[in-house]
């Protein structure tokens, strides 16, 4: 498959250890492309694997200790701030 070229990933996860995303980045990491992600922990498992990591702070709040709760609204700010700079 022919990737284009000047491409780059961005990845929001509220924790950086979701095991599908992990996998999928993984994944385009093997075809060279750049991982930017946005996440609320630097220390994590998605963060390590980026490179770019752009946090922020955000409680995370887990129900069954599966689902997080936790609002993406500060990682689609970051986005929308960075699209605004892009288009400049």
């Amino acid at each position: 498959e022919v990737l284009p070229e000047n491409m780059v990933v961005i990845v929001l996860s509220s924790s950086g250890e979701t095991p599908e995303i992990i996998s999928e980045v993984k994944n385009f990491i093997k075809f060279n492309i750049p991982i930017i992600c946005i996440t609320s922990s630097e220390e994590s498992t998605l963060a390590k694997l980026s490179d770019l990591t752009i946090s922020y702070y955000f409680r995370q709040q887990r129900k069954d200790s599966v689902f997080d709760m936790a609002s993406q609204i500060p990682a689609i700010h970051i986005i929308e701030k960075l699209a605004n700079k892009l288009k400049r």
